[in-house]
């Protein structure tokens, strides 16, 4: 019972996890996805939950937020979704055109209502109509009524 094994689920190596004995390996911390934050069994419940606002969550919904299956989505492109998703929201009032860039390099890691709310407000604040209208679309609920509001205020009416 106390061999290392070959691989963590994430495709890590479960040696040298920081424990010097491998009496501790069997409940290793990076076996559960731990590390990183990812894996939560609780987030992936919320992933039907409509978002109340951009800053509310901070990247906490589901990992499959619009898709049924994510098993293609690694610790290592979550964790990468999560920054983009911040820098995202950093850019979004100075440089809409990096937040716009940084949102959909997230939703093409990580789908979500959150990286499209990014999209289009950024959309928005370029006065880029298409933009806006892409995340839209794809919006469900309160998030798209946020948008349209907030487009609206810009100049860019997204009603249908």
């Amino acid at each position: 019972g106390l061999e290392p094994r070959a691989a963590a689920p994430g495709g890590r190596p479960a040696s040298g996890a920081g424990s010097e004995g491998g009496a501790e390996l069997e409940g290793d911390p990076m076996e559960a996805g731990v590390e990183a934050g990812e894996g939560d069994p609780l987030e992936a419940g919320a992933e039907g939950d409509p978002l109340d606002g951009m800053d509310g969550m901070d990247g906490m919904e589901g990992a499959a937020s619009g898709e049924a299956a994510a098993p293609r989505s690694s610790a290592g492109a979550e964790a990468r979704a999560n920054l983009l998703i911040e820098r995202a929201r950093a850019n979004l009032l100075r440089s809409p055109r990096l937040a716009h860039r940084d949102a959909k390099a997230a939703h093409a890691l990580r789908p979500s209502q959150t990286t499209l709310q990014l999209m289009g407000h950024a959309g928005c604040r370029l006065h880029d109509e298409a933009k806006a209208r892409y995340a839209h679309r794809r919006l469900r609920g309160k998030p798209r009524q946020q948008l349209e509001g907030s487009c609206l205020q810009l100049g860019i009416d997204l009603h249908d």
